[in-house]
């Protein structure tokens, strides 16, 4: 019966064996760190174990425990993420004060840092000493894409637990057997995720826009090669409007959060310190939904080119992520030259990097642009 709440997990068997083993053994530590690339499913894992800490069962997936934490909802759970592009002091400090209250209901209080990568180094140094001096309990979770993000005095006070990206059979099989999609589009869906299972669900599941998305992003790609330096800077300009086009939703919700949060307001004085906390808090999450949705847009772009240097190295379609445009692919790697596309690739990840240190994404958008003409 227990751990069943770890049954919706796709493709991360070892990470799970490990887990099982952890929690039948009760042998439990203090910090654990998932580190893996995005969409994977080490936050889901992370829900999932906390509610498994504290489930009488163990994990059962259907009690209030269970539902409650995998909501994100449940008292004894402390979910901290990157409100902007970093995690702040200002959170690691407010989660210190909150960890010294006692317990709500469950056995232990569950602590879950999100993108802890992000963290800024007096973040990074205030929660060490957490770390430093640990409580039976409490069990920290750490997710980060690799245990370099992280200062290795905080590793090494974690158990690691590596994630891998889904292999494309594994998701095909999901897609196939559990929700019922056709052969061929389960395929086209598992290439494009490239590993990623929460975004092939996202493009199956009503956000047909990502995959309109590409289409538009493949397009632009298909023409530059060659163009004149004009049409170069009109591609990036495209491309940073499909960056930053997508802010309506989560501006209506901050509006709605904003409404909500003065009219609780206890005077003029407490209204005012609401909307300066909550202004700074929205102006974070803008930034940070940009520096995904570019990411998102780096990812699609990455592949391309990828898939040049692939097929000029095999002349094999079977390789290609988007292998639905092979025809263009062929052409294009023909006339690419090895040399370019390596670079593009290594340039493409500098960018990455940068745009999480409030790079402007125009000109970091139009020094690619200006790159891709050339290749």
């Amino acid at each position: 019966m227990g751990a069943m709440v770890f049954d919706d997990i796709v493709g991360q068997d070892q990470a799970l064996d490990f887990l099982k083993k952890v929690l039948k053994s009760e042998q439990i530590s203090h910090a654990y760190l998932f580190v893996g690339p995005e969409g994977v499913g080490r936050r889901k894992t992370a829900l999932a174990l906390a509610a498994a800490l504290n489930c009488a069962k163990g994990g059962c997936g259907h009690c209030s425990i269970c539902r409650r934490t995998i909501r994100g909802v449940y008292p004894d759970l402390k979910l901290i993420q990157p409100e902007g592009n970093f995690i702040t002091i200002e959170q690691i400090r407010e989660l210190q004060g909150s960890i010294k209250l006692r317990s709500y209901e469950g056995h232990r209080k569950v602590i879950i840092i999100d993108e802890a990568g992000s963290m800024n180094a007096e973040a990074s140094n205030a929660l060490l000493k957490t770390l430093e001096e640990p409580q039976d309990e409490e069990v920290f979770i750490l997710i980060a894409a690799s245990v370099e993000e992280l200062l290795p005095t905080i590793s090494s006070r974690c158990q690691v637990v590596p994630f891998r990206r889904v292999p494309r059979e594994a998701i095909i099989r999901e897609m196939v057997d559990r929700r019922g999609i056709d052969q061929s589009q389960a395929d086209k869906i598992a290439r494009i995720s490239g590993g990623t299972y929460s975004r092939a669900l996202e493009m199956l599941e009503g956000e047909g826009w990502r995959l309109e998305r590409r289409e538009e992003i493949l397009s632009l790609l298909k023409k530059i090669s060659g163009s004149p330096v004009e049409e170069a800077f009109s591609v990036a300009g495209a491309l940073l409007s499909q960056a930053v086009g997508d802010q309506d939703n989560l501006l209506e919700v901050q509006k709605e959060e904003m409404e909500e949060s003065l009219e609780v307001a206890m005077s003029p004085r407490h209204g005012a310190f609401i909307r300066n906390k909550l202004r700074k808090r929205h102006a974070r999450q803008l930034s940070r939904k940009r520096s995904l949705e570019i990411n998102d847009i780096l990812d699609i772009i990455s592949s391309w080119y990828r898939d040049l240097l692939v097929y000029q190295l095999t002349a094999q379609d079977s390789f290609l992520i988007n292998r639905d445009h092979r025809n263009e692919i062929r052409d294009m790697a023909r006339r690419a030259r090895i040399e370019r596309l390596t670079n593009v690739l290594k340039e493409i990840g500098k960018i990455r990097r940068m745009v999480g240190f409030y790079v402007n994404p125009g000109a970091a958008f139009e020094y690619l642009c200006l790159l891709l003409r050339e290749v």
